[in-house]
């Protein structure tokens, strides 16, 4: 993505969505896939997919709960508060590693939430 361009290596990165979900590099390559897509609104909704994608392939890990604090962040910083406060209520239950941060984003969330 970063030496050939994102046109170039999109559709290598694409395939990890189904023909190499089970390879060792999934995750990192679905993660990468959550970054091309975060940039545009109307890809807004893969980019959400990929991250539930690696949450829902590996949600006892790491790896897993920190791409579901991801989930939430990125819900918050597009203004979809709706969906940020049920992912970050998710983390509160599934993530409490990241208990501080979560409260204090799904604070935010909330308050941003009523005043829309």
């Amino acid at each position: 993505m970063l030496t050939g361009g994102s046109k170039t290596a999109f559709p290598m990165f694409k395939k990890f969505e189904t023909q190499y979900r089970t390879t060792p590099s999934w995750d990192r390559a679905m993660s990468v896939l959550f970054s091309y897509y975060q940039n545009k609104p109307e890809t807004y909704d893969k980019a959400a997919d990929a991250l539930l994608q690696i949450y829902d392939k590996m949600p006892d890990t790491a790896k897993g709960r920190h791409t579901l604090v991801m989930l939430g962040v990125f819900y918050h910083c597009k203004g979809r508060y709706g969906e940020a406060v049920k992912t970050f209520e998710l983390c509160l239950e599934k993530c409490p590693e990241y208990a501080k941060s979560v409260t204090d984003y799904l604070a935010e969330a909330k308050n941003r939430q009523a005043a829309q």
